[in-house]
C-alpha cells in the first residue's frame, strides 16, 4: 500500500513538472513528495523512499507501544491500521486535520482527552478501523474465578 501511494505521488509530481508547474510553489508537500523531488541530488531510489516511509511509520508505532502501558500493543496495532487506511484515502486525512484545526483555532492548543467529544469524525474513524481490522480476538470464552454479585444477581464461581 505504501509503495502504491509513493508511485501515485511520483506520477502526480511528474505530471506537474511536464506541465511546467513547480510543485513546491503550488502547495505544501508531504515528506515523501519532498524526497521524490530531491531524489537526484540526494542519490535516492524509489526503493529508498519506500523504506524510509515504512521506517517512519513502524518506528512511530513501536515508540507508541513502548510509551503506552498494558494496552500499548492493541493501541499501536489500531494506530498502525489507522495509518494504513488513511494513507490510501487522503480525503479522510484532510477531514481529520480540519477537525483538529477547528479545536486549535477555538482553544489555541492541540486537542486533549477533554476534547474527545468535540472530535466526532475522529471517533468515527477509530471505530471504523476497529471494525475493519480488529486487533484482539472477539468472543474469547471467559469464566468467573470466584462467586460475585452483579446488579443484584448472584454469579457462581466458574460460570
Amino acid at each position: 500500500m505504501v509503495w502504491d501511494r509513493i508511485l501515485e505521488l511520483k506520477a502526480r509530481l511528474d505530471d506537474e513538472r511536464v506541465l511546467g508547474v513547480d510543485p513546491r510553489a503550488q502547495r505544501g508537500l508531504c515528506y515523501a513528495e519532498e524526497l521524490i523531488l530531491s531524489m537526484d541530488e540526494d542519490q535516492l531510489t524509489m526503493n529508498d523512499i519506500k523504506q524510509l516511509m515504512l521506517d517512519i511509520l513502524f518506528a512511530g508505532v513501536v515508540r507508541l507501544s513502548l510509551l503506552l502501558c498494558e494496552s500499548g500493543h492493541t493501541t499501536a496495532a489500531t494506530l498502525l491500521w489507522t495509518f494504513v487506511y488513511l494513507i490510501n484515502d487522503p480525503t479522510h486525512q484532510t477531514r481529520l486535520q480540519a477537525e483538529v484545526d477547528a479545536i486549535v483555532a477555538t482553544r489555541g492548543c492541540l486537542p486533549s482527552l477533554d476534547d474527545f467529544e468535540d472530535l466526532p469524525y475522529k471517533r468515527a474513524v477509530i471505530k471504523e478501523v476497529a471494525r475493519l481490522s480488529p486487533v484482539t480476538p472477539l468472543g474469547v470464552p471467559r469464566q468467573t474465578t470466584a462467586a460475585d454479585t452483579l446488579a443484584g444477581y448472584h454469579i457462581p464461581a466458574n460460570s
